[in-house]
């Protein structure tokens, strides 16, 4: 029965080892797991993607934390655009000692669509520098009115304006929301010229995410054509009827 606690006293064993004796551990890449998810169709594309006013091409805007020993990025950037049609790029990668990931999520946005309402026509998957594959984009729900929430009582929400706020290369004024629940304190900064949302700072207790990087002369980053800005042409209707040189019959 002894063998039983073998695996535990291997744990002991390296959990008391001095760390530059302690064997390294494999780090799991989850990328190829997470894109083939999407290709699956177990996740979907978001129907939509906060924009701002005037977007432009190159335009970029980067975030991250370093939280819990976990290095996450999010990075949006306008990489085409034609008309009222753009395509906007989405990367995620998280860094961490026992995983990694890096992925790029490209979306077709139509800038024509109404405020709130859904804006994402197509979506395509892959890693940085490769061909992406299309996914399925959600959904969305039909238009009702959603019953007002009502906060609960020990909800308490403040908003103020700052200024002067100096994160990612610039210096930034908007408002600053802040919610405590209870003992649960969570701010978050958004700035009135800021791009996809204006989101410039998050705390909610230990964790933090900020502003790292915006400016305007991104380059794509997966490897986009100009034809994913094209709606694909209509399908012709396989319903059974008259031929193309036979007219319809009257009653």
């Amino acid at each position: 029965m002894a063998f039983r606690f073998l695996p535990l006293v291997c744990l002991l064993l390296l959990g008391f080892a001095p760390d530059d004796e302690r064997p390294e551990l494999p780090v799991t890449d989850t990328t190829d797991a997470t894109i083939k998810a999407y290709k699956d169709g177990e996740s979907k594309a978001p129907y939509f993607v906060q924009l701002h006013d005037k977007p432009a091409v190159g335009q970029f805007w980067e975030t991250g934390s370093d939280s819990y020993d976990i290095d996450t990025s999010t990075r949006w950037q306008v990489s085409k655009l034609d008309g009222q049609t753009a395509i906007i790029e989405q990367q995620l990668k998280v860094d961490a000692d026992m995983f990694k990931s890096d992925y790029v999520i490209a979306y077709r946005v139509r800038l024509d669509a109404g405020e709130g309402k859904p804006n994402v026509s197509k979506a395509w998957i892959g890693k940085p520098g490769e061909d992406p594959a299309e996914i399925t984009v959600q959904e969305a729900p039909p238009d009702t009115e959603v019953p007002e929430e009502k906060p609960a009582e020990d909800l308490d929400e403040t908003i103020e304006d700052f200024a002067a706020m100096k994160l990612g290369g610039g210096t930034w004024a908007g408002k600053l929301y802040t919610r405590v629940y209870g003992k649960e304190i969570s701010q978050i900064w958004i700035a009135s010229e800021g791009w996809f949302g204006g989101v410039i700072k998050l705390t909610a207790g230990d964790y933090t995410n900020q502003l790292r990087s915006f400016g305007s002369d991104a380059e794509p980053i997966l490897k986009l054509t100009d034809e994913m800005l094209k709606d694909p042409p209509p399908k012709e209707d396989s319903k059974d009827g008259p031929g193309d040189d036979e007219p319809a019959k009257d009653d």
